[in-house]
């Protein structure tokens, strides 16, 4: 199966951005080929799944040899809650990322989008107090494991395929994620009728719905801009604001303690990214209703709790 504009291995499918690119992608004109350790029993058309673990060399090989792709989209990565940022993983994850490349470019294979991360930066940087990340100009030095494998996997990725690019997501909410993330920790515990006691809310955050992410990157997937692009909104918000709209979407702010809890030295105060690769070159707006998002997000984890 091949579509109009090729074939796309995707990795992580079923992961937080990787569930939210296939619909996309098939819309722009690919065949999608979907990898995951835990294959969906339902399947949408256009899309073909394997079962795969990818930091099996075996699998690796196999999973090019059934695909033939000609754009790989990778998004598989260690993503274990709070452990991801140290995890030793991430090196691990990093190897089998340049042998899955390799052996694609091998094949034949025309494009490469990878997911890259906010944490690249330098956090540290004094005009971020102020501005927003530019992928080209604000230095990166990552201070975490896991901010250092995602910009090696970039300058990886640019090296060894002619066409490459690394999608740098910011703060993403949506299906998927794992509970004790911030947002959907916040909306189940106020569904439940506990009170959530936070941090410091101040701090400035970029914050996306994985539903438009997924949309970013498949049509950063169908350009021809190369190097890191923000993936976010381009716009600040502080956590008090998005604790305080959920609140208010489920009628429980009084359940919120703002600043209950103490923050961390090594939080940056303002993280927001600059989205004019990804609007001007890439041709995407990343644009979207953030209380309309938040609302219908909410009303999906109240049916999961319902059914739990």
């Amino acid at each position: 199966m091949t579509g109009s504009r090729g074939t796309v291995l995707v990795t992580g499918a079923t992961g937080l951005i990787g569930r939210q690119t296939l619909i996309p992608l098939v819309q722009r004109g690919f065949a999608v080929h979907a990898v995951a350790r835990h294959v969906p029993t339902l399947s949408r058309r256009g899309t073909t799944w394997q079962n795969a673990d990818l930091l099996d060399p075996t699998a690796r090989a196999a999973v090019i040899d059934v695909a033939k792709p000609t754009h790989l989209l990778h998004l598989a990565w260690v993503t274990a809650h709070g452990a991801f940022w140290e995890d030793p993983a991430n090196d691990a994850w990093l190897d089998a990322s340049q042998d899955l490349v390799q052996r694609f470019v091998a094949a034949g294979g025309e494009r490469v989008v990878v997911a890259g991360t906010c944490a690249e930066y330098d956090w540290t940087d004094a005009s971020l107090r102020k501005g927003r990340c530019i992928e080209l100009t604000t230095p990166c030095v990552p201070t975490t494991r896991y901010g250092r494998a995602k910009l090696a996997l970039g300058r990886m990725v640019a090296e060894l395929a002619t066409s490459a690019a690394s999608g740098r997501v910011f703060l993403l909410y949506g299906d998927g994620e794992a509970p004790g993330r911030l947002v959907p920790s916040l909306i189940d515990n106020l569904l439940k009728g506990q009170s959530v006691a936070l941090g410091p809310c101040e701090l400035e955050r970029d914050f996306l719905d994985a539903e438009t992410a997924g949309a970013a990157f498949a049509a950063l997937l169908a350009s021809e801009v190369t190097g890191p692009v923000n993936i976010a909104s381009g716009k600040s918000r502080t956590i008090a604001d998005v604790a305080e709209m959920v609140g208010s979407l489920i009628g429980r702010p009084e359940l919120i303690r703002i600043g209950a809890r103490p923050g961390r030295p090594q939080d940056p105060p303002r993280l927001v990214a600059d989205v004019n690769r990804l609007v001007g070159e890439v041709g995407f707006d990343p644009a979207f209703d953030l209380r309309d998002s938040l609302s219908a997000y909410i009303e999906r984890r109240r049916l999961a709790l319902g059914a739990a």
